[in-house]
């Protein structure tokens, strides 16, 4: 299929971040999850979506206090 270059089904999606289905499912309904479209009911997620997210969420380590 000519979406599976661009895009990820979620279990694909999942194992992409590292994570299960469940949780990506558990971030989308809690709004805190990568983006994604569907097509008829089945989720997609857009790789340079799913890496653009990571980058957003990306986090320095908090320095110690002195």
């Amino acid at each position: 299929m000519a979406l599976e270059g661009e895009y990820l089904e979620e279990d694909s999606a999942a194992a992409y971040l590292g994570v299960t289905r469940r949780t990506l499912q558990r971030w989308w309904s809690e709004r805190i999850g990568p983006p994604r479209t569907y097509i008829g009911r089945k989720p997609w997620y857009r790789r340079a979506a799913l890496q653009k997210w990571l980058l957003d969420n990306e986090r320095t380590p908090a320095r110690e206090a002195a």
